[in-house]
C-alpha cells in the first residue's frame, strides 16, 4: 500500500480500506460475527470493538494536539511497545466482549464518521509535516492516523478473510 501525498488521497484511501471491512462483513450472520476464533478468543465483533477503540483514542489524541493539550501516555513506564500494546489490547477486549453486537456495530459506524471528520478537519500541511499539530506526536500526524485506519483497517480485514476461509475449507 503506498502511502498518500495529500489529503485527498489519505481520505480515499481511508474510504476504501473501510469500505472493503465492511463488505468482508457483508453476509455474515450475527452467530457469525459473535462466534470466538477470528483472532484467538475474539470474534468479529470484538475484532470491531478494538478497531473502534483505536479510532477513538486517534480522535481524541488529534483533539488533544490541535488544542495544543498534552497526550496521556498509554503505556506503562516498565513497558515496551509490544508488551503495551498487548496489555491494552486485552484490556480493550476484556472491557469490551460482553457488549451486544448491536452497540458494538452502532458504535464502529459512528466512530468511523467521527474519525474521517477528525481527518478531515485538519489542515493538509499538518498532516503531513512530522512538525503537524505541534510536533506532539515527534513525526507527522499521518503515521497515527494510518496506523489507526486504513492500516488498521486492512490488518483485519486480511485476518476476518483468513478466518472465514478456514472456517469454510473445515465445512467442506
Amino acid at each position: 500500500m503506498n502511502e498518500p501525498t495529500t489529503k485527498a488521497e489519505l481520505l480515499a484511501l481511508i474510504n476504501t480500506e473501510h469500505d472493503r471491512l465492511t463488505a468482508t462483513l457483508s453476509g455474515l450472520t450475527d452467530d457469525q460475527l459473535t462466534q470466538p476464533g477470528v483472532e484467538s478468543e475474539w470474534s468479529v465483533k470484538d475484532v470491531l470493538a478494538h478497531v473502534t477503540w483505536w479510532e477513538q483514542w486517534m480522535v481524541q489524541k488529534l483533539d488533544a494536539l490541535a488544542r495544543g493539550d498534552k497526550i496521556p501516555r498509554l503505556l506503562r513506564p516498565d513497558e515496551d511497545q509490544d508488551t503495551g500494546l498487548a496489555r491494552l489490547n486485552s484490556d480493550i477486549f476484556a472491557t469490551t466482549r460482553d457488549r451486544s453486537l448491536a452497540e458494538v456495530r452502532a458504535d464502529f459506524d459512528r466512530s468511523f464518521e467521527q474519525a474521517l471528520a477528525a481527518v478531515t478537519a485538519l489542515p493538509e500541511h499538518e498532516i503531513f509535516d512530522a512538525q503537524g499539530l505541534g510536533g506532539g506526536l515527534n513525526e507527522a500526524p499521518l503515521h497515527l492516523i494510518a496506523s489507526d485506519t486504513y492500516e488498521h483497517y486492512a490488518e483485519h480485514s486480511d485476518t476476518i478473510r483468513r478466518w472465514l476461509d478456514t472456517v469454510h475449507n473445515a465445512e467442506n
